[in-house]
């Protein structure tokens, strides 16, 4: 029979990780009969309070996360994710330092891994800003018992515990879709990364490229150019491919930076002829939205990812559910009239 876990309790009665700690310990900041419905059910279920309010007691959790600076709002709401599941479970003797680096790469990452592993950290949440060149630290730290969790993209040949974030490959094959149907006549689709040395930039343009030449040919698919996220870059690069494909039918941005491409899209007066999906629903970009200069948002739940990396880390570091190594975050695709939902 499986053993009752204090998760279990938790859903039990439809309440948070702390607020069965505060049962247990009899704390504060929870009423009586929340109190008395969780000592009820792990009554009835077997738990064995004592030993695991010991434990509790005892053990201390140094959790670190690692964000870009950079990206508008999506990192900002990752980092909301991040503090309330360490709230949550601040009861549980878990304890949260953020860093932010300048941009989404490596370096910053690597010397800040460093630090953590050399100050005692038990778990690192990294957005990890390069699919291989974070491997060698990322392995360092979890051979020496240090959990590592990537989230929003990952490092997927490296010992990292878990990862969360949207299924990229899947993501872009699913814009794939959407965007064949929109589009009805024989024509030329392009793709924007930021880099392509980001795995989750990297993988939405592989599902994209598998869908259009397997399932869509009306679409030819044209070029996949790397922007840095750069505003002018970006806008460069919109118009780069106007001029280069004359047939251009739709463009997809795998990454930030929807409102510069709408931008100069609606400056070369080409936001009517192409059918354009971007990603992320952060404020700047619902104008363009609005205008129908952007077809579809690809919505990534950044406050759920944030979140999951916490309780990742947390759940690998008491032992539960050691084989979730993966929290896949559905991407929500979002129209105009839908937008209001989601303001």
């Amino acid at each position: 029979m499986k053993k009752v876990t204090v998760k279990d309790i938790a859903r039990l009665c439809g309440v948070s990780i702390g607020s069965v700690d505060r049962a247990l310990h009899n704390r504060s900041g929870i009423n009586a009969d929340t109190r008395a419905r969780i000592l009820q059910v792990c009554e009835q279920q077997g738990f064995r309070i004592n030993r695991f309010a010991q434990s509790l007691s005892r053990q201390q959790y140094r959790l670190a996360a690692i964000i870009p600076e950079k990206g508008d709002e999506f990192y900002r709401i990752v980092e909301q994710g991040l503090r309330t599941a360490a709230e949550e479970l601040k009861d549980l003797n878990v304890h949260l330092e953020i860093t932010k680096t300048k941009k989404l790469g490596y370096e910053e990452e690597n010397a800040w891994m460093e630090t953590y592993l050399a100050e005692g950290f038990h778990g690192v949440a990294v957005c990890a800003g390069h699919m291989r060149r974070l491997n060698v630290v990322i392995d360092k730290l979890v051979s020496s018992g240090v959990h590592v969790v990537t989230m929003a993209t990952d490092a997927p040949e490296s010992k990292r515990t878990a990862t969360v974030a949207v299924p990229p490959q899947k993501t872009g094959a699913i814009v794939a879709s959407y965007m064949g149907r929109f589009i009805h006549t024989p024509g030329t689709v392009c793709v924007l990364t930021g880099s392509n040395q980001i795995m989750d930039h990297a993988y939405k343009a592989e599902g994209f490229k598998a869908a259009i030449n397997g399932y869509w040919p009306q679409l030819r698919l044209g070029e996949i150019l790397e922007t840095d996220e750069d505003p002018c870059r970006l806008k460069a690069a919109v118009k780069t491919l106007w001029e280069r494909y004359p047939d251009l039918k739709g463009l997809y941005l795998v990454t930030y930076g929807g409102h510069f491409c709408g931008e100069a899209m609606e400056e070369l007066g080409i936001q009517k002829k192409i059918t354009f999906i971007a990603t992320d629903i952060y404020r700047r970009l619902w104008p363009y939205l609005e205008r129908g200069t952007i077809d579809m948002l690809v919505h990534q739940n950044p406050f759920r990812q944030g979140y999951e990396a916490v309780q990742l880390l947390f759940d690998g570091l008491t032992g539960k559910e050691q084989d979730r190594k993966a929290y896949k975050v559905f991407p929500e695709f979002v129209i105009k009239e839908t937008l209001e939902f989601y303001q």
